[in-house]
């Protein structure tokens, strides 16, 4: 009997295509803690005439193909600049050491090629034309490091044996985001000392664009993106509940510090409180839970997102 295929090694290269669905040279290693390799869902038809004679179905023909994965990695202060960028869609560089790396919501949305590793598998799923459809960052409070999660659409996949990898993972960047670094909040001139934090970003992208001249679809298009942040911390007043009552249009800001040079400031442009919740379900504290919403002005477009780090280019590995 075979030996079970193990998950340890398990890796997902990536590099930027230029032009959508045609592949691009590997170029970063991201490690993971858990992924959802691709699957490649064909939509199988019948077609079924009178004359068969029996109650038997014709054999199904090829129909709609298509491909979606995901993929969690610790949040870092470097090496997750290309999937941070097909999520939110631009970036802007400037500083000479220590450089920033800005990354905001574009109009269009870069693509990848991707090559996810089964650990000790013999073969990886290289898949062409992914774009992140929803973009998830969650920051615990019980001292495991900082998450992002990008959910992903491509247009077509192969099988084969993985390819060497851009960096071993030895070599990958573990400057990760932890406990302790930051984690107040800033907003309408109030600071909050945060005990969780989640962001999603949803592109909502069209996925089922499809001509009857392909088995693939065409380029995935974003449609209005949807940008949430909703945190938990200790209830002392009424200041969240009060901005949500005024419809409070202010950014929220939050910036964590690593070692170094390394920091991130995470900037929810014109912000405003739309859910306050705050139990009552014992003697002891009570927790209180806030959602906000982010909007454009026409210049901010929602979300701004700045790492700061040693690396002189965003897409350093």
């Amino acid at each position: 009997m075979a030996a079970s295929v193990l998950g340890r090694g398990a890796v997902v290269q990536v590099g930027k295509e230029v032009t959508w669905g045609v592949a691009a040279t590997l170029t970063n290693s991201i490690s993971v803690t858990s992924v959802t390799a691709p699957a490649k869902s064909v939509d199988l038809q019948r077609v079924n005439t009178l004359c068969t004679g029996s109650r038997g179905k014709n054999p199904p023909v090829k129909g709609m193909t298509s491909v979606g994965g995901s993929l969690t990695t610790p949040m870092a202060y470097s090496g997750t600049g290309l999937l941070l960028e097909a999520a939110l869609g631009a970036v802007a560089e400037s500083g000479v050491g220590p450089y920033v790396h800005t990354y905001t919501i574009g109009d269009t949305l870069p693509s990848l090629t991707t090559e996810f590793v089964r650990g000790t598998a013999a073969t990886a799923e290289l898949v062409v034309g992914m774009k992140v459809n929803t973009f998830s960052l969650t920051i615990p409070n019980d001292g495991t490091p900082a998450g992002f999660t990008f959910d992903m659409v491509g247009k077509d996949s192969t099988r084969a044996a993985p390819t060497s990898p851009p960096q071993a993972c030895s070599a990958i960047a573990r400057d990760y985001v932890l406990l302790g670094q930051g984690g107040t909040l800033e907003f309408n001139s109030v600071t909050y000392k945060l005990l969780s934090l989640d962001l999603t970003v949803n592109n909502n992208l069209i996925t089922d664009r499809q001509t009857i001249d392909s088995n693939t679809i065409l380029e995935q298009q974003g449609q209005f993106v949807d940008i949430s942040l909703a945190m938990t911390i200790e209830y002392s007043d009424d200041n969240p509940y009060d901005a949500m009552i005024a419809e409070t249009v202010d950014d929220a800001v939050i910036t964590l510090n690593g070692a170094g040079n390394n920091q991130i400031v995470l900037t929810l442009q014109n912000a405003q409180v739309m859910v306050v919740d705050a139990p009552v379900s014992g003697e002891g504290r009570i927790i209180e839970s806030i959602t906000f919403e982010s909007s454009t002005d026409g210049t901010d477009l929602g979300l701004s997102f700045a790492v700061t780090n040693d690396d002189a280019v965003y897409s350093a590995p």
